[in-house]
């Protein structure tokens, strides 16, 4: 039992009202510290828990494939692939690839003109993928062993990134020109032969030319024309068609 001093000193009614203050505002300031430690701690775990964790949903496999692709793409990021109109679409990326595989901006122009209208995304029903629409088994998978020096074939994300479809498809623009057709002089006609192979394949191509060996640009296309499919025919002079365009708009900022 606490023994009560009745000789012990009261407060005033000010002092009384004070002192309820001070605790009451001592206990707030507990509250709020309180508060704000608990919701601190709950946007650290929150954002924790928020970051991606790219290497748990990936196979051993994709994580493989994918520093590959770090290693040799720099660019295979969508931050970097900004279309852009001036002075024409993925100019940036265009310049970039045809400084790398020393091929002509303008003919890599065209040939994305001609395939995808700039359409990144865009697919045909023969599996090729992207602006140069290129198909992973067959231009992609040599494109890939020449450029990557590795085995295996880009997978269909790959060709949807804008530079690494440009890159492959350059890349197998400059195969057909050194390794498939390096023994014809004329240049115009070698460009010529390499864009129908592009469309049509390089073994078709070349059993064309068993029945003819054209000796210029022009006698080409009268060989398409006869012997060749209409769509390849037409693809040719259609990129040329683009590529006259570029070099009369575009040359000088290329």
């Amino acid at each position: 039992m606490f023994k009560v001093v009745e000789n012990s000193p009261k407060l005033s009614p000010e002092s009384s009202t004070l002192l309820v203050w001070s605790v009451f505002a001592v206990a707030l300031c507990v509250v709020v510290a309180y508060g704000y430690t608990v919701r601190s701690e709950g946007h650290a775990v929150n954002n924790k828990e928020q970051k991606p964790q790219m290497t748990v949903q990936q196979s051993a496999p994709e994580v493989a494939h994918d520093l590959i692709l770090a290693n040799h793409f720099p660019y295979n990021d969508p931050v970097n692939d900004m279309v852009e109109d001036d002075p024409f679409p993925f100019a940036t990326e265009i310049r970039s690839v045809s400084e790398r595989m020393d091929v002509d901006p303008g003919l890599i122009y065209a040939i994305v003109k001609a395939e995808s209208s700039f359409r990144t995304q865009v697919k045909s029903t023969a599996g090729a993928v992207g602006l140069m629409q290129v198909v992973a088994h067959a231009a992609g998978k040599d494109a890939w062993q020449k450029v990557l020096k590795e085995s295996g074939k880009p997978a269909a994300r790959d060709l949807k990134d804008p530079y690494t479809n440009l890159l492959l498809g350059s890349a197998y623009i400059k195969l057909l020109n050194e390794h498939h057709f390096d023994n014809v002089k004329d240049p115009e006609l070698r460009q010529g032969l390499v864009l129908a192979a592009y469309n049509w394949g390089p073994s078709n191509v070349k059993k064309m030319l068993k029945k003819g060996q054209p000796r210029d640009l022009q006698e080409l296309h009268w060989s398409l024309f006869k012997r060749a499919p209409k769509e390849t025919y037409n693809y040719v002079k259609r990129v040329l068609q683009y590529k006259a365009q570029f070099e009369d708009n575009y040359s000088e900022s290329a």
